[in-house]
Formats: C-alpha cells, sequence, structure tokens
C-alpha cells in the first residue's frame, strides 16, 4: 500500500525525464511570475532535473473609467508601462521558484467635466515591487497539483510603491494528446496591504500546435477573475496569447488580455479623489460607482532558457 501511493504521488518531473515528446519542451515557458506556465496562470507542472530560465517583458496596460453624478463626473484613465526582469529555477520535477523585478512607467489623466476642477496629470517612473514565488510538483493519477505561494514585498520607489500582496493556492493540470493538449486551472486566496481580501481564480487550456527538436509554437486562452471580499461581483478578463521556442535556447511570447466583466472595485487612492472632488466643488454627488470604458494589456516578452 505504501508503495503505490509513493508511486501514485511521485514528482511529476521524474516521470518526464525518462522520455516523452516534443511537446514536453513547453513544460519549461516562464509565465509573468517566472515561475512555468503562461501569462498569470501557473503551470502546476515542473520540468525535471535542472531549469533555468531568464529574460525581459514589457506589459502595456490602459484602464479607463467613468465616474458619474448628477452635478458632475470624474474620467480617469491610466497608463502603465512595465519593464520585468525575471528569473526561474525548476529542478528534480517537483520544485519551481522564481523572483521578478519591475520597473514602471506611467501616466494617470483624471478629466473632470461639468463644472469640476481640473486634475492635474501624474507621471511617475521607477522600480517597483520585488515578486517571489515557488510551487512544489506533484503528480496524482493523470493529474498534476501544486500548491503555490507569491509574495509582493513594498520595496519599491515611494511615488509607485504598491501594496504588499500575498497569494496563496493551488494549480492543477490535466495533459493529453501526448503532451499537445493541456487544461489547467488555478484558485488562490489573496491579502492585500491594509486588510482588503479575494479570492482569485483562472481555468483555460493551452496548444502545441508545433513541436520540434529546436522548435515549438504554443497557443494558450483563458478567463482570469478575482472577486473582493464583500463584493458579489467579480472582475474577469479573457487571456490569451502565443509562446514560442526558437533554437531549443529563445523564448518569444505574445500575450493580450480583454476586461470582459468588470465588478466595480475601487481602490483607497481613488476612494480619496472622489471625496477630495465632492467636498471642493458644492453640491457634487461622486459616488465609488463607475462604468468601465475600456480596459486592456498587451505583453511582449524574449528570454533564454537552459
Amino acid at each position: 500500500m505504501t508503495a503505490a501511493l509513493l508511486c501514485l504521488a511521485a514528482p511529476s518531473g521524474e516521470v518526464r525525464a525518462e522520455g516523452g515528446s516534443d511537446a514536453d519542451k513547453a513544460l519549461r515557458f516562464p509565465g509573468h511570475l517566472g515561475l512555468t506556465g503562461f501569462m498569470d496562470m501557473v503551470d502546476a507542472r515542473t520540468p525535471g532535473v535542472l531549469h533555468i530560465r531568464t529574460g525581459i517583458r514589457y506589459r502595456a496596460t490602459l484602464r479607463d473609467r467613468n465616474f458619474e453624478a448628477a452635478t458632475g463626473s470624474l474620467s480617469k484613465q491610466e497608463q502603465e508601462h512595465t519593464l520585468d526582469a525575471y528569473l526561474g529555477v525548476s529542478f528534480l520535477g517537483l520544485v519551481d521558484a522564481a523572483i521578478r523585478l519591475p520597473y514602471i512607467i506611467s501616466r494617470k489623466e483624471k478629466n473632470n467635466r461639468k463644472g469640476l476642477a481640473d486634475v492635474a496629470d501624474l507621471e511617475d517612473d521607477g522600480f517597483a515591487n520585488v515578486d517571489l514565488a515557488g510551487k512544489i510538483s506533484l503528480t496524482i493519477g493523470p493529474f498534476d497539483v501544486a500548491p503555490f505561494l507569491y509574495g509582493r514585498l513594498p520595496s519599491g520607489e515611494r511615488d509607485i510603491r504598491d501594496f504588499a500582496e500575498l497569494n496563496y493556492g493551488g494549480a492543477a493540470t490535466f495533459s493529453t494528446l501526448n503532451g499537445y493538449l493541456s487544461l489547467h486551472a488555478n484558485v488562490a486566496g489573496v491579502q492585500f496591504e491594509g486588510g482588503t481580501a479575494g479570492v482569485r481564480y483562472r481555468v483555460g487550456l493551452a496548444f502545441v500546435l508545433w513541436a520540434s527538436d529546436s522548435y515549438l509554437l504554443r497557443v494558450f486562452a483563458y478567463g482570469d477573475g478575482i472577486e473582493y471580499e464583500g463584493s458579489g461581483d467579480s472582475d474577469i478578463d479573457a487571456e490569451f496569447g502565443v509562446q514560442g521556442i526558437l533554437f531549443g535556447l529563445l523564448t518569444v511570447e505574445l500575450g493580450v488580455s480583454v476586461r470582459l466583466i468588470d465588478g466595480g472595485h475601487v481602490d483607497d487612492t481613488i476612494k480619496r479623489e472622489i471625496r477630495a472632488l465632492n467636498a471642493s466643488s458644492a453640491g457634487s454627488s461622486l459616488s465609488k460607482h463607475f462604468e468601465d470604458d475600456g480596459s486592456w494589456a498587451l505583453t511582449v516578452g524574449i528570454g533564454t532558457m537552459f
């Protein structure tokens, strides 16, 4: 019985190290955190022996929201341009760890209408928070599962520093068609500095279109949602893109994110701005409720692995 249980829960990479198809090279792709995966999706699988991946990634994000009231309105558009440097290490088909350092150039534009005073544009740039992530992969029957932990340390420059953040959860992956098709799911609790909490969930798939000794092309798509504590609605994004391996060494990626449903969550910074505008404009009754006028993100990356 003990031997059977050990076989059932064997580290995923040890089994794959014995063989497999050319599609298994897709296990080495880095997600945004530097762990194996695609964009924010964490792949429950970990390649065997020792694998190192590093690179840079550019991400452009646009968020456009419109706050309305009978006596005024506030249109707030945020553009953020992030350049990430990441390093990920996998070994023994069991442990996967990564570190990411972002450099951010952001532009926040606020346009007030119907008599409210204009608010000046704000531009910031500098190093943001250091992100640390890790996971442990196990194979249970036909599935790979991996508890993971991701922490964002509030170590960035003062003007652009984000709140500390902690994600703790699990990833599951089921692969078929000799590794060419894989189904993925992530569920995690999220804790933000300041007492805000939520649940993040992702479900999607990845498919290897073409694989050879030195080249590989994979496409992916998934839904990404987060529901904040005390909120009945979720922010839900559609994420899709393509990843490639060139010459057996270089990795390239292109990803797109589009907001499908906005749950209406606003952070403390926006709440303070609304309160200040209401106080400075007699009769203004702006609330924290808004219309999402368009939110999307584009990611381009290049890296190397060995």
